[in-house]
């Protein structure tokens, strides 16, 4: 993603973090989780096996799919929403998203996006699932996807 400030966001799957890398130069501006955050990582901020993070707020606000899975490290996948502290470098867990009532662990892929009015959809990567979050974390639309993704279709010629 782009940052607020034009500099990108680059989600490190196989390195668990997110990295500031400034836009001309390529140099690292902070590392958010892995083995050497810039960031003091709060309660429910690491991630792992992660996709798409996303700048939202002027960059103070971080969204990312943490897939926790392949190999599974975390009971289930969820959709986060990780709040920076750019003069302390904090970050925190603002809040976090997960199907229910069942457990999904998404192997690969996956993504979280931020809506307008501040809920979250969440696209479950390995799992054909799809599910709408209202801002509170009230479930508002869940829709699974047919076996491969796309039902056949027959052509009329």
């Amino acid at each position: 993603d782009v940052d607020a400030d034009g500099h990108l966001l680059v989600s490190a799957r196989n390195t668990w973090g997110v990295y500031k890398v400034h836009r001309r130069t390529g140099k690292v501006l902070w590392r958010l989780g892995g083995r050497k955050s810039d960031f003091a990582m709060g309660r429910g901020t690491v991630t792992a096996w992660q996709h798409d993070a996303r700048s939202h707020d002027g960059g103070r606000l971080i969204s990312i799919f943490d897939n926790g899975a392949a190999p599974q490290v975390q009971t289930q996948s969820r959709s986060i929403l990780v709040r920076l502290d750019l003069e302390r470098m904090r970050a925190t867990l603002e809040r976090a998203y997960k199907h229910r009532p069942g457990r999904i662990v998404s192997k690969f892929m996956g993504n979280a996006q931020v809506l307008p009015d501040g809920g979250v959809v969440a696209g479950w990567g390995s799992d054909p699932f799809v599910t709408e979050f209202a801002p509170g974390g009230a479930i508002r639309f869940e829709a699974m996807l047919p076996p491969g993704g796309v039902p056949p279709r027959t052509w009329n010629t």
